[in-house]
C-alpha cells in the first residue's frame, strides 16, 4: 500500500478569496482561543489594509491561524502578532511554527523594524517557540482598557 499524501501550506486570505466554509473555521478556531471575546467581521478584517491572516491547511481544511497587524508610528513601521491558534487535534505537527515564520518572512518584506507579541505565562510551548524565533522578553508592563 503506497502513502498517503496531504498537501499542506501557509497561505494569505484576502476578501477575494475568503471562501465561506474558511469563514465559519476561522470563527470556530477564534473562539477556542478567545471564548468570551466576539469576533469582528472577518471579511472586513481582510480588507484592512494593515491586517493579514495566515492561515495553515491540511488536507484543503483550514486547521491553524495567526494575524500580523501593521502600524505606522511617527518614526517606524511595526507588527503585532496576534490570534495564533491551531485547532487541537493539529497541534505538536509545527504549524504553529509555520504560521509564525510565515508572519515573520512578511514582516521583513513588509520592512517592518519591530514585531511585538504578547503570550500569557502558562503558554510554555508558545512561549519556547517565540524564542527560538528570536523574539525576546521585554522589560515593561502591558497595559489595555476595554472600550
Amino acid at each position: 500500500m503506497g502513502k498517503a499524501f496531504f498537501v499542506t501550506m501557509t497561505t494569505i486570505l484576502t476578501s477575494q478569496n475568503l471562501q465561506t466554509e474558511d469563514a465559519q473555521v476561522i470563527t470556530e478556531l477564534y473562539y477556542q482561543l478567545n471564548p468570551n471575546r466576539p469576533s469582528l467581521n472577518l471579511a472586513e478584517a481582510l480588507d484592512s489594509s494593515v491586517t493579514y491572516v495566515f492561515v495553515y491547511r491540511y488536507r484543503k481544511q483550514i486547521v491553524g491561524m495567526a494575524t500580523l497587524g501593521c502600524y505606522r508610528k511617527l518614526f517606524s513601521y511595526q507588527g503585532w502578532v496576534e490570534d495564533v491558534v491551531v485547532d487541537e487535534a493539529h497541534r505538536g505537527k509545527g504549524i504553529g511554527k509555520q504560521l509564525a515564520q510565515a508572519i515573520l518572512d512578511k514582516a521583513k518584506s513588509l520592512q517592518l523594524d519591530k514585531v511585538f507579541l504578547y503570550t500569557e505565562d502558562e503558554k510554555q510551548a508558545a512561549i519556547h517557540l517565540y524564542e527560538q524565533l528570536g523574539f525576546t522578553q521585554r522589560d515593561s508592563r502591558l497595559y489595555f482598557l476595554n472600550l
